[in-house]
């Protein structure tokens, strides 16, 4: 389970993701207007996925930074 910060603006909301495909439908749903050009949903994914704790990603002025890792998550989703 990975946590991520996504704020623009000065506005910020936290969301939670178990896989990298459920990130890449995610900005594909929510940020298509800004990643049409481009359409590299599990790319963008991957790239943010797999940032350590703190770092992250700008695209078009949104910012994506992990906030943590959980390995409860796993735990307490059953090992899935």
């Amino acid at each position: 389970m990975i946590r991520i910060n996504i704020s623009k603006d000065n506005v910020r909301q936290t969301k939670s993701f178990m896989t990298i495909e459920e990130l890449a439908n995610f900005l594909k749903n929510k940020f298509s207007y800004y990643l049409v050009i481009d359409k590299v949903w599990l790319k963008n994914a991957k790239i943010i996925f797999n940032s350590k704790v703190a770092d992250g990603m700008e695209i078009s002025g949104w910012k994506f930074i992990v906030q943590s890792k959980l390995r409860s998550g796993n735990i307490l989703m059953n090992g899935k």
